[in-house]
């Protein structure tokens, strides 16, 4: 559904987008500039929807209205920046800078999937994205047409700081799909998996210790950069990232519909989410699924710091040196400061990191703590948890994982207080941020 304006009185009109904006593209494969793989020519996408227009600021109005936790005076700093909406006259009411049918900007990846997820939708992924930006007004795919590829540049060439046009300005493309290029640079999704550097020079040329796999990407089309812009700034982003150009539409269907995965319950990360700092983990509606079978709450573990990563169990290059490395962390401390805090690592790979699978690994690799939780979450929660603890990755087509190597520690409240990306030797300063929050607890 779309939240829209009508008369002045703002409603949530079901059924509209579905019947009117969200329009179909794919089944497709093509040629991504984003590969998925060394050996793989061509990415399959699957048949989705997608809006017609971006979000307009009276539709994300009508959003923070029905959903006030939302609203640039209430929403968590985890979930977005100072500048969220800051171009709006208030928390409430747009002005003279917001007009009703401008795209919306200055929201947050967080804030973006939000509105999404609460009209039956999601963002759409990278993959999506580009096959239908990949059309212009007569044909499927104009890449490599030279007029259309200009005039895109065209508008990249323009002030970032001059009004937004109204949605809807431009023509439609083959789909019907208007404004995909030439308003805003929109979210994806995915926006961190893009593992790429803005420098072509740079391709290749990984720090193999902080990437597992292949690390930053090589483009395959690093002539066409309009696109290589476009990723540049999407993986220059944090999730609570907000810009004057940067806004957003919403998809759904596919292979995996991410509103399904998620439980539509804003405070479901812990039940004290109103005295929890804005920048808490504890903030996210994640849950976990242990390797004995338990299911929690991520904010079930409030009150103890935590030690925190991301990994994947059929991983042979970094995560094992990422595991090795959080067990020499531990095992610097001292029995009494273990015993003070939780060590917690969820998969990526929520297909195959089944609990039987988790707990062979934590048998493989000794783990036997009762404090150090091994976990696997829904791909929708895990990309949310990596977003806000700005870990990278990236399935593949063989089921890898390209992916950063960072492991976090928060205090006993859930907000970050430091991160490492040291897989070799011991990073003093990271255990003496561990032993800070042992005894800021302790107290």
């Amino acid at each position: 559904m779309r939240w829209i304006a009508v008369l002045g009185i703002l409603a949530c009109l079901p059924g509209v987008a579905a019947a009117a904006d969200r329009l179909p593209v794919g089944p497709g494969d093509f040629n991504s500039v984003l590969p998925s793989g060394p050996t793989v020519p061509l990415v399959h996408v699957d048949r989705f929807l997608i809006d017609r227009r971006p979000v307009t600021n009276i539709e994300y109005l009508a959003f923070v209205t029905a959903h006030p936790k939302w609203r640039r005076d209430q929403i968590p700093r985890l979930f977005a920046d100072g500048d969220y909406l800051s171009q709006w006259d208030g928390a409430d009411h747009l002005g003279a800078l917001a007009q009703s049918d401008q795209p919306v900007t200055r929201v947050s990846w967080f804030a973006a999937r939000a509105y999404c997820d609460a009209g039956g939708g999601r963002l759409p992924t990278w993959y999506e994205w580009e096959l239908a930006a990949a059309a212009d007004e007569r044909q499927p795919d104009a890449r490599g047409n030279a007029q259309w590829e200009a005039r895109i540049l065209d508008w990249y060439a323009q002030p970032a700081s001059r009004p937004l046009a109204r949605v809807g300005s431009g023509p439609p493309d083959y789909y019907g799909i208007q404004d995909l290029h030439g308003l805003v640079w929109e979210w994806v999704d995915d926006f961190n998996a893009l593992l790429v550097s803005g420098d072509s020079r740079d391709q290749g040329d990984p720090d193999k210790l902080k990437y597992c796999g292949a690390g930053a990407l090589s483009l395959k089309d690093r002539e066409n950069y309009a696109i290589l812009m476009r990723i540049a700034f999407l993986s220059s982003l944090e999730a609570r990232s907000t810009a004057h150009s940067l806004g957003f539409r919403c998809a759904a269907g596919g292979p995996i519909d991410f509103s399904q995965a998620r439980d539509h319950d804003e405070h479901r990360g812990t039940r004290a989410m109103d005295v929890l700092p804005g920048d808490s983990l504890y903030q996210l509606p994640v849950t976990l699924r242990t390797a004995d079978g338990q299911t929690l709450k991520i904010g079930d573990l409030r009150g103890q710091p935590l030690v925190v990563t991301l990994f994947y169990s059929h991983c042979s290059g970094v995560c094992p040196l990422l595991t090795s490395q959080v067990q020499r962390v531990i095992n610097a401390l001292s029995p009494a400061e273990r015993r003070q805090i939780r060590i917690l690592m969820v998969s990526f790979d929520s297909l195959r990191d089944t609990p039987e699978v988790l707990t062979a690994f934590k048998d493989e690799h000794h783990i036997q703590d009762a404090n150090w939780i091994v976990a696997d979450a829904s791909a929708s929660d895990v990309r949310a948890l990596a977003a806000a603890l700005g870990i990278r990755y990236r399935e593949l087509a063989d089921h890898t994982f390209n992916h950063s190597a960072i492991i976090s520690v928060t205090d006993r409240d859930g907000t970050v207080r430091a991160r490492t990306s040291e897989m070799t030797g011991l990073d003093e300063m990271f255990i003496a941020a561990i032993r800070t929050q042992v005894a800021a607890t302790s107290k």
